[in-house]
């Protein structure tokens, strides 16, 4: 009833309608007289006790039930801070069905046997153009990107966050029992035309949109990541880059090449910056426990590098070298300068590194940071068979 009510007087209340009524150690059993066949349930005879002790003497009073919120799914809270990010960076999200045409394919120039090409189809689709379930999100961003220009737009920047299908692998045999395999990706364009300004943009495209990747790596403190020439056949061959953390691809990003750009049928006065992520392996990468370290009490010294190379070798497996040169002193490795032309020679180029020496504990002599700035300088010729620019 919701109120504290004497059990004597329940049990008064009880005897006085004729009901048997026997107390036993825990509980009490109560029989209706036989004229009182609508008293079946226990709450028949809290019924009856509320009538006669009086409906007004009962307080309306709201009921109270406590609701302790549950904890949001860590993933979830990791996506949402993705997108965040992602607007933080200058991007305004995407939201689009999961469809696509296979001339969307061919749009992308997605060669055959190339696992995009494992579109699974619709039964019913409501149009040609959305007869597919998508396998990468670039389709719906480049939809996207087009409505936008022809009406006028010169400023497009966005990303979507959503899942790609492919082809799966049939249960029991039957084709009909085929289940789709289900990939989340982060996907997004980038496009800026310049304008007349006082201050000018000095970066590229390109290392627009990859600063916004890259600024998405460091406020999840994931490190080990690296950029490689990319072979996608619809990014540009110059403007490109393959993603990888560690030794798995993760993803990609690159300027359109002209031959999309061309079957777009539009005329930008920039370059059309794309990117793929796959989020699965992102998250998977994600460091469990995140460590500080304070800062850094004793100055630096600063060495650079310039080493001419044959033009397949990469930047970054160069960094690599040098991060792995057996020193406690290598704080910080840059790239500053890339050249090439008659001066070094066909087939050769030029790449200038900053490396910055500091110790933890005390301020570095100039003296032992030459010894090993020397061992560093030798172990890179040995290892890429280059030679020093500049008599360094």
């Amino acid at each position: 009833m919701g109120i504290e009510l004497p059990q004597g007087k329940a049990l008064e209340i009880l005897n006085s309608l004729n009901f048997e009524v026997k107390e036993e150690k825990d509980l009490i059993r109560v029989s209706p007289p036989s004229y009182r066949p609508d008293i079946e349930m226990d709450y028949d005879l809290i019924e009856e006790i509320a009538r006669l002790w009086g409906y007004g003497r009962i307080l309306t009073e709201v009921p109270k039930a406590g609701i302790a919120p549950e904890g949001r799914d860590e993933r979830l809270k990791l996506l949402s801070q993705v997108k965040t990010l992602m607007r933080t960076s200058g991007f305004n999200e995407a939201i689009n069905y999961s469809f696509m045409s296979a001339d969307a394919l061919e749009l992308l120039g997605i060669p055959e046997g190339d696992r995009r090409r494992r579109a699974l189809p619709l039964k019913n689709p409501l149009r040609k153009e959305a007869s597919l379930l998508r396998t990468t999100l670039i389709p719906s961003l480049l939809d996207n990107f087009t409505r936008n220009f022809f009406r006028g737009r010169r400023d497009i920047c966005m990303f979507e966050l959503s899942r790609v299908f492919e082809a799966g692998t049939a249960r029991n045999d039957n084709p009909e029992n085929e289940l789709p395999v289900e990939r989340l990706r982060l996907g997004g364009i980038y496009y800026r035309e310049r304008f007349y300004a006082l201050y000018k943009e000095q970066a590229g495209d390109f290392y627009m949109a990859k600063g916004a990747v890259e600024s998405l790596f460091s406020e999840f403190k994931l490190t080990g990541y690296s950029f490689t020439p990319s072979g996608e056949p619809f990014l540009h061959e110059g403007k490109s880059a393959d993603i990888h953390m560690g030794s798995r691809r993760i993803g990609f990003i690159g300027a359109l090449s002209p031959l999309v750009i061309e079957r777009l049928d539009i005329k930008p006065k920039a370059d059309v910056v794309v990117f793929e992520l796959d989020m699965d392996g992102l998250l998977w990468a994600l460091p469990r426990k995140v460590s500080y370290e304070p800062a850094p009490k004793f100055p630096p010294i600063e060495r650079d590098i310039a080493i001419v190379l044959d033009e397949g070798i990469k930047a970054g497996d160069v960094i690599a070298l040098i991060r792995a040169y057996p020193s406690g002193f290598i704080e910080e490795v840059s790239v500053f300068d890339l050249y090439t032309g008659a001066a070094i020679g066909a087939g050769k180029k030029s790449l200038a590194f900053n490396i910055r020496y500091r110790a933890k504990d005390r301020t570095l002599q100039a003296e032992e940071v030459e010894a090993v700035h020397q061992g560093l300088i030798k172990r890179l010729i040995e290892k890429t068979d280059g030679e020093i620019r500049g008599g360094q």
